[in-house]
């Protein structure tokens, strides 16, 4: 047994962020919270690693751990949490991707909203000016544009999100991160399982924001089948009176889309970046 700690501190790793606190003699067997992330931590009886242990003693336990590790038997490298090296550097792909993908949704929001002020004044006036007419193409293409671009963000950082599962869980995964992202393309198919790999995701990287993905989806669902008997009914081609009421709710529909889904790639991308998802779900 290794001598007691000379500054009678514990060493240990928080399970959630894997920042080594150092823990009073007193805490033994307690239960703390984690100074970076709040997490409730156990204190164990002894440290994890004592402050004298020799060089030899480090690296035997080291190995010890790479072989009891998930990703074991393979020539991955690790970041001292049992995780692989190239999981860390995915998970940091993953945030880039986020960030893009959430100013573009913040953008496409923006221009819904302008969106319904001038469907607002366009029912209000019997004969709108050329402003507000041009103000209504302009911020047409504009969010078509922004439709675009939104949409190639969304797959790279779904399919990212779902590769990084991959990694590291051992159950494998019902959705492939290029058949999560192909059944957008799919007639029919595309009802329903875009909503489930994303549910998937969550589940696995415990983002526990399930009933987001379902809000966001029949939002989705609902604004895409509203819009299409809009334009399918005789005479759409003139907009008058009530028409600019039903483009207004449309618009509403795809905001508060927009507001779920933003929240759900923060929540799956947070929860991946802390690792929590590795450590829990890989060792089952």
């Amino acid at each position: 047994m290794s001598s007691p700690n000379p500054d009678n501190k514990l060493r240990i790793k928080c399970p959630d962020c894997s920042k080594v606190i150092l823990i009073p003699d007193s805490m033994r067997g307690k239960t703390g919270k984690c100074p970076a992330c709040g997490s409730r931590i156990r204190i164990p009886e002894q440290s994890v690693e004592p402050e004298n242990t020799t060089p030899e003693s480090r690296s035997s336990s080291a190995k010890s751990r790479q072989a009891d590790s998930p990703t074991a038997g393979g020539s991955a490298a690790s970041d001292g949490s049992g995780l692989p090296d190239e999981f860390t550097a995915a998970v940091e792909t993953l945030t880039s991707r986020a960030a893009v993908l959430v100013w573009s949704l913040r953008i496409i929001l923006l221009v819904l909203a302008s969106r319904i002020f001038i469907f607002w004044r366009l029912y209000q006036n019997r004969r709108p000016s050329d402003l507000v007419r041009t103000s209504e193409s302009v911020t047409l293409v504009l969010g078509l544009v922004m439709l675009v671009v939104t949409g190639i963000f969304h797959l790279r950082w779904k399919y990212r999100a779902n590769a990084n599962l991959s990694l590291v869980c051992k159950r494998p995964l019902k959705y492939s991160p290029l058949g999560s992202c192909v059944y957008y393309f799919v007639p029919l198919l595309n009802f329903f399982f875009p909503m489930r790999a994303l549910h998937e995701i969550q589940s696995r990287s415990k983002a526990n924001v399930g009933y987001m993905v379902y809000v966001w989806w029949t939002l989705v669902i609902g604004s895409t089948l509203l819009e299409r008997a809009f334009y399918l009914q005789p005479g759409s081609s003139v907009l008058v009176g009530r028409d600019w009421i039903v483009l207004m709710v449309i618009a509403s529909l795809r905001m508060m889309a927009g507001f779920f889904l933003i929240k759900v790639i923060k929540s799956v991308t947070e929860k991946q970046r802390r690792y929590r998802l590795a450590i829990e779900d890989s060792l089952r």
